[in-house]
């Protein structure tokens, strides 16, 4: 195993991998070392990390290096669907399906399907499309799971999202939807069924779990953060009902929190089992008879 990195880390020593020591943003310059094709053996496989992608013409070389010796590409991404994004055509220079908006018969085949023309130049990465919305290019973003520290400069982030009318899909708050003129809750992943592609191309399926009890909404009045006292939520079992034949005026209902020590019950044993459409006090006192001759 060889690992193109700064610095050897604790799953290279693992598995016993040698280090070929590359300053950040060289990486480019060290895939396409002759030497490092020489040592490649027969059936290698490249694995691309998602940082990869921030070093110019990196992609680029590891790819052409794949080619040259015959080893096989796969590209490791940061986030779950990321993928299955790409294949829908999120990058600047795709279209859906991988096609390049550079090639004109990828064009052609989308351009038949959408029924319009395409044009022929890249769009605007996530980069340019922020500087876009602070110069007043663009008037409107749509914002889905973006985390403004997760970007390369995030002050120029938020002067773009502070200046733009901005429409955020989101689970929970966030930077973005604190500056959101409009706020669209997202389901979570256990809360909905879909598909996952991952790193290897295949596709995964995600059963739903759970379904959400109420929609989200902000801390207002009657929140316990302000300061208001919520009924807590009781847990009642089987045996912490009122006996039987108690009168009505002296009955109380045991009850006790959840998570609490377990409830001791009636030293008698369990309440008798109650036949349907009978008063409690009649079934209480029903007890097993011997018919006669039997």
């Amino acid at each position: 195993m060889l690992s193109i990195a700064p610095f050897a880390s604790r799953g290279l020593g693992r598995l016993s991998g040698e280090l070929l020591p590359c300053v950040p943003g060289a990486e480019a310059a060290a895939l396409a070392d002759p030497a490092l094709a020489q040592r490649l053996p027969d059936g290698a496989v490249i694995l691309a990390g998602e940082r990869l992608a921030e070093a110019p013409g990196a992609l680029t070389a590891a790819a052409a290096l794949a080619t040259a010796t015959g080893a096989r590409l796969a590209w490791i991404p940061r986030r779950a669907g990321e993928p299955g994004a790409v294949a829908a055509g999120t990058l600047p220079g795709l279209l859906p399906g991988g096609r390049a908006v550079s090639d004109p018969a990828h064009r052609a085949e989308v351009e038949a399907v959408w029924g319009t023309a395409i044009p022929t130049d890249a769009g605007r990465d996530t980069g340019g499309i922020l500087a876009a919305a602070a110069a007043g290019e663009v008037t409107a973003l749509v914002c889905g799971a973006v985390d403004v520290a997760d970007l390369p400069d995030p002050d120029a982030a938020r002067r773009a999202l502070d200046a733009a009318f901005v429409v955020s899909l989101e689970q929970r708050e966030s930077e973005v939807t604190a500056r959101a003129d409009v706020v669209l809750p997202v389901a979570t992943v256990v809360q909905r069924s879909g598909t996952f592609v991952d790193w290897e191309g295949r596709p995964g399926v995600s059963a739903r779990r759970c379904r959400p009890r109420r929609p989200a909404r902000r801390a207002g009045a009657g929140h316990p953060r302000r300061g208001h006292a919520h009924r807590p939520r009781l847990h009642r079992c089987r045996r912490c009902r009122p006996r039987p034949r108690t009168p009505r005026h002296r009955r109380t209902e045991a009850t006790h929190r959840a998570g609490s020590e377990p409830c001791p019950g009636p030293a008698s044993g369990p309440a008798p089992r109650r036949r349907p459409g009978r008063p409690r006090h009649l079934a209480a006192a029903a007890r097993p008879r011997a018919r006669a001759g039997r």
